[in-house]
């Protein structure tokens, strides 16, 4: 393999402790599942199942925090609220760390409440 783009999860898992280093495997995972995340998201978008891609989305988030050790807290309370309202689909962080922001996908009736709860 030329890089981690190319494995899939079951691949990954079998040879991860083929690098020894934690911090890279770790890093390693987020890639290599955020790879198969993307390809899961755009299956679902296709069949209108906005309740798997939001799950994805969410992963997306806990892996940028736990895998890739992303720390930003005023992001992660954004998307932490988020995901407490109804009618939120899902919540992440995007660009994280030094200026990043939020992506939530919200139901149109729900738009109202999430503004008052997440602003």
């Amino acid at each position: 393999m030329k890089s981690l783009g190319e494995f899939f999860q079951e691949e990954f898992d079998t040879l991860k402790e083929n690098i020894t280093d934690p911090i890279e495997r770790f890093r390693a995972r987020h890639a290599v599942y955020e790879n198969q995340r993307t390809l899961e998201a755009i299956a679902a978008l296709k069949n209108n199942d906005l309740e798997k891609f939001g799950k994805l989305m969410k992963a997306s988030h806990m892996s940028l925090c736990e895998d890739y050790d992303v720390i930003g807290i005023e992001l992660d309370t954004l998307a932490e609220l988020a995901w407490t309202v109804e009618g939120c689909i899902s919540s992440r962080m995007t660009g994280a760390s030094f200026g990043g922001s939020s992506v939530s996908i919200v139901k149109n009736s729900a738009i109202k409440g999430f503004k008052k709860i997440v602003k």
